[in-house]
């Protein structure tokens, strides 16, 4: 059982523990896998960016240097965002996404493992990445965590010219 169906059989299992809008998102996900349309929740697509993301280190904290191990929440969301893709494009569903988590739960990191995910893996031409805050002081909280990642030895080797060429611009 991958990590994203661990999370939703959790919601269901546990209605109590998960609000309205997370309850809303399975709901929404389950009743999608049964329209015939056009779009197709696409497995080895979501299970790719999981796999990648799992290989980035942590940049700070008690997990500095150690690789990311997903939550089921976090997994769904990457299922989510990466999994749902247009049946004869292969584009992406969902362009844009809205992301809250209680403070200290870790959301700058995978924001910056999302990012590095997108700007380097997702075989995209041009990838723009936007860090959103009212200060930059807030959004060096995912800047800094992306240039650690892509610094870090081992990080980047599957396109290592393309990120030291990145990094070097940092």
């Amino acid at each position: 059982m991958t990590l994203y169906d661990q999370f939703i059989k959790d919601v269901h299992e546990n209605p109590k523990d998960h609000c309205k809008y997370v309850k809303l998102a399975v709901a929404r996900h389950e009743r999608d896998l049964k329209k015939d349309w056009k779009y197709k929740f696409d497995r080895d697509k979501a299970d790719r960016v999981i796999k990648i993301v799992k290989t980035l280190k942590h940049t700070k904290g008690s997990f500095l240097g150690k690789p990311f191990d997903l939550q089921p929440f976090q997994a769904f969301w990457i299922a989510m965002v990466f999994g749902w893709v247009n049946k004869i494009t292969g584009f992406r569903r969902f362009k844009k996404t809205y992301t809250e988590m209680a403070r200290g739960g870790g959301k700058s990191e995978f924001m910056a493992a999302i990012m590095m995910y997108m700007n380097y893996f997702d075989k995209e031409g041009a990838p723009v990445g936007i860090i959103a805050a009212t200060k930059w002081d807030q959004a060096k909280y995912v800047y800094d965590p992306i240039v650690a990642m892509c610094k870090a030895p081992g990080t980047c080797d599957t396109s290592a010219t393309l990120c030291q060429c990145q990094c070097d611009a940092l």
